[in-house]
């Protein structure tokens, strides 16, 4: 790919995506058949990398997480952000992960049912 950043792909997941991307790789992949049954979905480092608004980050996991269950028909396996030593010696990206963990552990179960 010349002149273009070349991303690492494991599965239909795109090492660098933020979750608007990612949602939209999923929607274009589904359409193939080549959405696993099983799925594992991190999600937001980079969100929170770049400073993707936290109500619009919330509401595109949902989205996303929402398409997954309907499309593999089995639950999604959410992890949540670790600690990485780039994010977490910020405050402010500390607050954003631990906030995002929050809405994964509690909220986002509701969807995963």
């Amino acid at each position: 790919m010349t002149g273009q950043r070349q991303r690492n792909k494991i599965g239909s997941c795109v090492s660098g995506q933020c979750v608007q991307a990612t949602l939209n790789h999923v929607k274009r992949v589904s359409h193939t058949g080549h959405l696993h049954h099983k799925i594992i979905l991190l999600v937001g480092t980079n969100d929170v990398l770049v400073g993707t608004e936290q109500l619009k980050l919330r509401t595109v996991v949902r989205m996303l997480l929402r398409f997954l269950t309907i499309r593999s028909r089995r639950s999604v396996l959410v992890c949540t952000i670790p600690p990485f030593p780039r994010l977490w010696k910020c405050p402010m990206r500390r607050r954003k992960i631990l906030n995002l963990n929050h809405f994964l552990e509690k909220d986002v179960v509701a969807i995963n049912r």
